[in-house]
């Protein structure tokens, strides 16, 4: 069982076939946040070019974007995911935001409560996306999507 929706979500994209078709290093390319840095980005570049295949991205990062209680009973969590590419536009980015809506939205599993330590059902609904951006000082386009949740504890 994981223990947050940011665990769950990437459990959720290593195991989508529609998802790591599309990343140069498939479920290995899908990585928390805090396990990419800049030489992940240019090995995932350096392998893209070996291997002749401009398609996939270079790397997603997923991340606990935070949560915050609405009241004793209920927190509302959110998971980010970075798409991460370099030189290719918008052109590989956009149908991976696609595969990761279907991999994602309305996805429903058990999460240990933050609140008490219970287990409790929660599901995936998409909340925002920034569109294609550009980060100049690490030459990389990006997208940044989130999902979010609400964790309400069962009292009754």
């Amino acid at each position: 069982m994981a223990a947050d929706v940011a665990e769950y979500a990437l459990a959720l994209l290593k195991q989508s076939p529609a998802v790591t078709a599309l990343v140069v290093d498939g479920a290995t390319g899908i990585l928390e946040t805090g396990d990419s840095s800049p030489k992940t980005i240019a090995d995932a570049e350096a392998t893209r070019l070996r291997t002749g295949n401009p398609a996939k991205v270079l790397a997603i990062t997923v991340q606990d974007a935070g949560e915050k209680a609405l009241d004793t009973q209920t927190t509302e969590q959110w998971v980010g995911i970075w798409l991460l590419d370099r030189e290719r536009g918008y052109s590989n980015i956009r149908p991976l935001t696609k595969a990761i809506y279907a991999a994602l939205q309305g996805q429903s599993t058990a999460l240990t409560s933050p609140l008490d330590g219970r287990t409790v059902v929660v599901e995936l609904e998409f909340e925002a996306r920034t569109g294609h951006r550009h980060e100049r000082s690490l030459e990389v386009d990006f997208e940044y999507m989130t999902f979010r949740t609400i964790v309400k504890l069962d009292l009754g």
